[in-house]
């Protein structure tokens, strides 16, 4: 039944990164989904059989290029702003537009103060 979820998973991430739909999320439940199913399915043990032991040692370097690949992927913002500078951004424009409401509330005051007098 686990094994069903996880095929489940990484066909439909699969699915959605290669038409490129939430890249970002797809990539990280590929990787997310890769690492246990790589570690389960090659363990590197110290097998008498020579041959056996080197199709271990390739088939967990080819997981763990995929693996490798898919994290890069997943981290790839396609050259626009992650959401942590978007965030510091929109604080900072935040903060300058208080700043410029609270001086013109100032000068407002000032023009009416002097109106009255």
């Amino acid at each position: 039944m686990l094994a069903r979820a996880a095929a489940a998973v990484q066909i439909g991430a699969a699915g959605a990164l290669a038409l490129g739909k939430a890249p970002r999320l797809s990539a990280a439940l590929l990787a997310a989904s890769l690492a246990p199913t790589a570690l389960a399915a090659n363990p590197l043990d110290s097998s008498a059989d020579p041959r056996h032991r080197q199709r271990n040692i390739a088939e967990t370097a080819k997981n763990a290029s995929l693996l490798g690949g898919v994290l890069l992927a997943s981290v790839d913002t396609e050259g626009r702003p992650g959401l942590a500078w978007r965030a510091r951004r929109a604080t900072r424009d935040a903060k300058r537009q208080a700043a410029h409401l609270a001086k013109e509330a100032r000068l407002e005051a000032r023009l009416a103060a002097k109106s009255l007098t």
